[in-house]
Parts: C-alpha cells; structure tokens; sequence
C-alpha cells in the first residue's frame, strides 16, 4: 500500500533534503522527458530495479537494474530552486535527454522515501559502535561482496599524512587507465576514478591544499593524456572532469601566492592545454581562466606573449597551426569573462584561424551588430570559404534584420 503524501513527505523531512526534491511531485516528471520514457521509467519502478538508493541533502543516487550485465549508475543532484534545474546522469547509452533509469529512481523517491539510506543517518549510527564491532561488519561485508576488497585495499593502503603516497596514487591512475574502456566497462572505471579523487576532497576538506592540488593535477593530466582511450559516448569522464577542474581550481587559488608559482602552474597547464594530444582540451581550458578569473589581466599578457611566440616565424613549424588556434580560443574566452568585446572582436579579424571568422559572425550577431556580420559572410563567401556555414547564418542575419525593421 502507498503512503499516503502527509507521510512521505514527513519522511522525506526526516532525511533533511532539498527542497527541490523534497516537494517532487509526479507531474513535474512530465517536464523532464516524454510519454514513453516516463512510462517506461514506472514500470522499472514497478518492477523493483531501483538498487540501494541514498540520498544526501541535494544528491542522491541508486543503481538501476537494465539490459547490460552491470547495473547503471543514476546520479541526480538539486542545483537550483526548480525541476529543470536537476543535474542528471547515467551511465547507460542513452544520449537524447533523461533516461528511463533516471526517472524510475525519482518515481521511488516519490512513492517510497523510506528505502533510501541517508550517508548522514549511517555516519550517526556507525560513530555509536565500537572499533571491533566496525570490523566485524567489515569482514561480513567482504564475505559478501568480494568485490570491495580492492576499494578497501585501496584506501587501506593510502595513508593521508605520508607525502610517498601521491606515488601510489599516481600507480593507482596508471592501473586505472591501463587499456580501452568501452561503455560496458565504463562504471567501473568511473568508479575508481571517484575513489582517487575523494581523496583530493577529503585532503581540502582540512585544509591540506597543496597535496589535494597535487593528485587533482595527476587526474587532470592523465584523462587530458589518455581520455582518448575512453569510450565517453555518454560523458561521465567529461562531467567527472568538470568536477576535478572545480577543485583543483579552489586548490591552487589557495597556495598560489606568489608571482613564481604562477608562472609555474601557466606553463605546466598551458603546456598540457597545447599539446595536440590532448583530450577534453576544453576542461583544461576552464582550469585555466578559472583559476584567474581575479586576475585575468595577468592571464591575458601571458597568453598574447605565447601567442607572439608561436607566430614567430622562427618559432617550431610542427603543431604551430594547432597552437595558433587553441591558444586564440582561450584568448577569446578571457575576453568574454573580461567583457572586452572590442579586443574580442580585434583578435577575430587578425585571422588567426580557420575559425576566426565564425567567432567573429557569432559575437557580431550577440551584440546586434547584424550589418556588420552579413559583411563578414559576404566577404567569406565571395573569398570562396564558406562551407555552408557562412551561407546559412547569411540567410539568419538577413532575417534578422527583416524583422528588425519591421518593427
């Protein structure tokens, strides 16, 4: 029998929520995904896949029984104050918005809160037992899951206050990424990757910087390496990422203290973030500008020196057009956060890429600049550039500035 909404919702309270998820309803599904998945999502519901659900304040996560030989991994976390603000993922292949995995844990949330752990209850309940009955239930919880013998030989192994230990971590991420990863494989690789970065976490979380800076780095170097050995088709290791650049970011803010280690961090991240080989080029990129989102204009004297250099005719001819154009990209994107619109649209016309031009239309249409832009299409066109783009967005702009003048 379903409990009646008084009740669930004393029980969500219970578990102190977000609000977000605490006041879900089962109409505000409807705006997350369509007829079909929705129906699909209940009947996995119905069907008791939602395995060991937890939720903490404005995260929860379960896995979800499914048609690979592993279950998937639903992650949902509350963001902002509305339903649309959820941040969902899942490990599953689905790529055309939320799955049905997803939608059935918010349907057990709904219809029966009670069967989610909450991390902050089990942390009261385990603080109140003694050390020998804490390994008692670890040895039974080992006969039973054999499993997570290596996630507790892993962290059994990393003593937090011993710097020799960013060698095992590096060993441990070497082990990680020892071979292709398909999407069947791809939870479990996710997983460990998780384990190493909550050490990161847990070292900033009291107030040892340096080494959470330290191991951020060693993952952010390896995935940028090595990420095309990843079938990220659904882009966990992306998000992952995301994540990692976060931290990393408020780690290195807070020992960068001097001119010295600024320079040192900039070529070693610069140089990861302008090596060819790298991948998810656009989480370093973000690593960068955020780490001196206060002091952008030291990051742009930086980058335009660098960019002299790699146009340097002197300079190394293998990779320099990849250098130009990526370092042109972050270029960019300093101006954008600096608001420097007319040095933004200076540096496009400099041609510095085969992609200038295109940045160059796109800022000229945002800021209405509409007459403009068509001259640039025009002159792109007529140059014999164009590649369908500059003629689509052409036709945009004339339309634009149709309806602009109608009004």
């Amino acid at each position: 029998m379903v409990s009646s909404g008084h009740e669930m919702l004393r029980r969500k309270r219970k578990l102190s929520v977000h609000s977000v998820l605490e006041n879900l309803k089962e109409e505000d599904l409807r705006s997350l995904c369509g007829e079909a998945v929705l129906k699909r999502g209940f009947d996995y519901y119905r069907q008791k896949r939602v395995l060991h659900p937890i939720i903490d304040n404005d995260h929860m996560h379960a896995d979800v029984a499914g048609s690979s030989y592993e279950p998937y991994r639903v992650e949902i976390r509350a963001k902002g104050n509305n339903i649309k603000d959820l941040s969902i993922s899942c490990t599953c292949p689905y790529d055309d918005g939320v799955c049905k995995h997803a939608i059935a844990l918010l349907y057990t949330w709904i219809r029966a809160p009670s069967i989610f752990s909450s991390t902050r209850l089990l942390d009261m309940n385990l603080e109140r037992l003694s050390k020998e009955r804490l390994l008692n239930i670890l040895r039974r919880l080992l006969e039973e899951e054999p499993s997570l013998i290596s996630i507790i030989k892993f962290y059994s192994d990393i003593d937090l206050g011993e710097s020799g230990d960013i060698g095992r971590i590096r060993n441990e991420l070497d082990e990680i990424f020892g071979g292709y990863v398909d999407y069947r494989s791809l939870t479990g690789f996710m997983r460990k990757l998780n384990w190493v970065n909550q050490i990161a976490e847990e070292l900033a979380s009291k107030g040892d910087y340096e080494k959470a800076d330290t191991i951020c780095s060693l993952i952010v170097q390896k995935c940028a390496k090595e990420g095309g050995i990843v079938d990220d088709s659904d882009g966990s290791l992306g998000e992952f990422l995301d994540g990692v650049v976060t931290l990393y970011g408020e780690c290195v803010k807070a020992t960068m203290d001097t001119g010295d280690k600024k320079k040192q961090f900039l070529d070693s991240s610069l140089s990861l973030y302008l090596n060819e080989g790298t991948a998810y080029e656009d989480c370093v990129e973000d690593l960068i500008v955020t780490v001196f989102k206060y002091d952008l204009a030291y990051l742009e004297r930086f980058l335009l020196e660098r960019l002299e250099e790699a146009l340097d005719p002197r300079s190394r001819p293998h990779g320099r057009r990849e250098r130009v154009r990526r370092l042109e990209a972050i270029l960019l994107d300093v101006y954008e956060k600096q608001g420097d619109y007319q040095r933004y649209i200076s540096l496009c016309r400099r041609r510095l890429s085969d992609y200038s031009q295109m940045h160059l239309v796109e800022k000229l249409e945002e800021l209405e600049r509409y007459e403009d832009a068509l001259q640039v299409c025009d002159q792109e066109i007529k140059g014999g550039k164009d590649r369908g783009y500059f003629h689509k967005e052409r036709n945009m702009l004339f339309e634009k500035l149709m309806t602009r003048d109608r009004k």
